[in-house]
This record gives structure tokens, C-alpha cells and sequence, in this order.
């Protein structure tokens, strides 16, 4: 068994058991289409985005493999202040059905943490089983809150005669520009937004009434996403709802750190009817003490165990038994756009 970085030549065959081991058909192409972001095109990929995967090698053929994706999360303390965690996601795990059970996994989750803590990341986090990844130390973690919205209550909000458009790639600084006031938002290259409006999965929409402008992120039908004036994103959502099947209701998915401190969060609280809540994936501390550093938060003196508390707690950790939390959550929340 080796175990390496993924090379230009490895790439195009990686794609086809990604999308085989996964039941969407080498023909499909679903890594490519729907997380390009993670997994571009042979045509369109870089060299540094090809070596954020790792295979697995066993008799000269590729086993199975995965991704570590480092990236900046911007997080508001109580203060309004902004600190930035350096994570990464892992994704795209995977192992032909032949090498299972043989520590392919194990081997490749070894190589990629251990190298993500070499450059300097504090937190990982995927999605995925529980019991699979509880063993490398992931946990559930977040708020991931889903709001059912109130129609005529959106109408009451909204402003009138708001002209609405699909956005282009063209957009994206002005987007982007909107996005950074959030409380609460992973850091977007000029390249990493250019290839989520790659992706056949999101569609960002532009709305505008009298000069004021509202953004709205529609990912696999549902909105992921929303930020600007508050009275023109309620027009966009009334006319998203005005689109859904009858008996259906929107739903929103917005961060629960965010809805007391944006007029947007705000809105979306005011005008739903139900609200639904659950961990936003799995997460684990790498580094506790630098985490704890790049939040700026006082440790000197603590035992290990009390850190690690304090570092779970700060990213809203499941509690775990017969721990007490001693410091308030940040309401971890990645929004589902990011997710690996």
C-alpha cells in the first residue's frame, strides 16, 4: 500500500472511481458538475487544486482516495469582532469496493490530517457517518437551522415592484463585497467563485428596488444564502414561493449566530412559521491551542482537558458526558454552498 498526493496524470481516472464508488456512473460526471469547487474538470484544474487529494495506490492501481481542502473561516466573537479559524474540509472519501476493509481509509485520513496540521490548520470538518469518523476524532458540531417561511408574512415585508435577475459570473465582486458583512462566512477567492458559478447545483440571484439591492444563493432548489436589504430579499423569497409546488413552503437556511445581527437574519426570524435545527456536519480540533490563539482567547494555565472543553464549546460541540461547557458558543455555521 502507498499512499501519496494525486498527480495530473492519477486525476482523470481519480474523477471516474469518485463518481463510480458513489453510484453516479463514470459517464455522469456528477463530481465535476456539482462540486467543481472540490473536483474541476481535467481541463480547468490547476496543479495546487490537484494535489489537495490523496490516493491510495495497491498493485499499482488506485484503491481509493480523498480531499483536504484548507480554508479561511471568519467568525464574530461577542463583540462583533472578527477572528479567522484556519480549517479544512475533507471530502470526496472514497474506496473501490475490492480494497475495503484493508485500512485504506485509515491510511489516507492519517496522511491528510497530519499534513494539515503541518501547515498550520486548527479544525477539520466533513460530512459523513458518525461511527466511521468518530474514530479520527470528529464530532457533531453547529447550527445548521432551517427557517419554514410564513407567506403573507414575507409579503408584508417585502418591498414592491422589485426587479429580479440571475446573476453571472460577472457579479461576483459585488456579491462578494455583500457577503464579507456577514457575521459569520468562509473566505471566497477570485478562483474559488468562479467555480462555484461552475457549479450546475447554485444559482446566485440579483434583486433591486429604488437603488437597494438584496442576494439570494439557491442551492438544489433551497436557499442557502441571502444577504443585502432585508424588504428586497423578502421580495425574492415571495417569489421563490411563488414558484413551489402547492402545499409546499420555502425554507431558508441561514446561520443562527447571524439571525440576531443582520437585518436579513433578522427578517427571516420575523417572518417564519417553523423552524428546524440540526448539527451542520462533523467537525474535530486538530491544534486546540492554536485555535484558541487565533480566537484570542485567554488559556495560559489551563489543563489539556479544560482547552479542549473550551475549544469544543467555542464551536458549539454536542456536549459531551459529564462535561460542563464553560465559555458561550460561537454558533458554528458553514454555510451549505462551502460544504465538501
Amino acid at each position: 500500500m502507498e499512499i501519496r498526493k494525486c498527480t495530473v496524470a492519477d486525476y482523470p481516472e481519480f474523477l471516474n472511481i469518485l463518481n463510480e464508488v458513489f453510484g453516479y456512473g463514470r459517464t455522469r460526471e456528477w463530481f465535476q458538475k456539482d462540486l467543481p469547487q472540490c473536483t474541476p474538470y481535467p481541463n480547468i484544474v490547476t496543479i495546487e487544486e490537484i494535489q489537495r487529494h490523496w490516493l491510495c495506490i495497491i498493485d499499482g492501481r488506485i484503491a481509493g482516495g480523498l480531499g483536504a481542502y484548507p480554508l479561511d473561516w471568519v467568525v464574530c466573537d461577542a463583540k462583533g469582532e472578527e477572528r479567522v479559524i484556519s480549517i479544512y474540509g475533507i471530502g470526496q472519501v472514497c474506496c473501490l469496493p475490492e480494497y475495503r476493509n484493508q485500512g485504506v481509509m485509515s491510511a489516507l485520513m492519517k496522511a491528510a490530517e497530519d499534513e494539515m496540521y503541518n501547515l498550520g490548520r486548527t479544525v477539520g470538518y466533513l460530512h459523513g457517518d458518525r461511527r466511521r469518523y468518530g474514530y479520527f476524532g470528529y464530532d457533531f458540531a453547529g447550527n445548521m437551522v432551517s427557517y419554514h417561511m410564513d407567506y403573507k408574512l414575507l409579503q408584508l415585508a417585502a418591498s414592491p415592484n422589485v426587479t429580479i435577475r440571475a446573476a453571472s459570473l460577472e457579479d461576483w465582486q459585488e456579491i462578494d463585497t455583500v457577503y464579507r458583512t456577514q457575521p459569520s462566512y468562509i473566505k471566497r477567492s477570485t478562483r474559488y467563485w468562479e467555480m462555484q458559478f461552475a457549479r450546475e447545483c447554485v444559482e446566485w440571484f440579483i434583486g433591486e428596488c429604488n437603488g437597494n439591492k438584496g442576494y439570494m444563493c439557491v442551492q438544489h432548489g433551497n436557499i442557502s444564502e441571502a444577504y443585502g436589504d432585508p424588504c428586497v430579499v423578502a421580495a425574492m423569497f415571495v417569489d421563490r414561493a411563488n414558484g413551489l409546488e402547492e402545499g409546499k413552503t420555502l425554507s431558508v437556511t441561514y446561520g443562527a449566530q447571524d439571525i440576531i445581527t443582520t437585518p436579513v437574519g433578522q427578517m427571516i426570524y420575523t417572518a417564519a412559521e417553523g423552524v428546524r435545527s440540526n448539527s451542520a456536519g462533523l467537525f474535530a480540533v486538530k491544534n486546540v491551542e492554536k485555535m484558541l490563539d487565533e480566537l484570542e482567547v485567554g488559556h495560559i494555565g489551563l489543563s489539556p482537558d479544560d482547552k479542549e472543553d473550551m475549544a469544543r464549546q467555542l464551536i458549539n460541540f454536542a456536549p459531551l458526558p459529564k462535561r460542563v461547557p464553560n465559555v458561550q458558543p460561537i454558533c458554528a455555521w458553514i454555510s451549505g454552498v462551502d460544504s465538501i
